[in-house]
């Protein structure tokens, strides 16, 4: 699973309506605990889904950060957006 933070809700809104209008499914999430955000929320998704929505994102100039989730080490993991 990916999680994208930004630096706020209104970004987060505008990339949920965004994702979606592509068929991506994406869900609003608190953000977790181990991570740090100006904002408390963020987007996240399947790691099928990533590379569309991470061309999207940038061809509309949007910055975020995303972290992958480690289910068996219960880790979150930054990765170069």
């Amino acid at each position: 699973m990916k999680i994208l933070i930004f630096n706020s809700i209104h970004q987060v809104l505008k990339v949920e309506s965004i994702l979606k209008s592509m068929n991506i499914q994406v869900e609003l999430i608190p953000v977790p605990k181990e991570i740090h955000s100006n904002c408390g929320m963020a987007v996240s998704m399947d790691n099928s889904d990533y590379s569309k929505a991470k061309s999207a994102l940038f061809s509309k100039n949007i910055n975020f950060k995303v972290f992958d989730y480690n289910e068996e080490m219960d880790f979150y993991m930054e990765e170069e957006a």
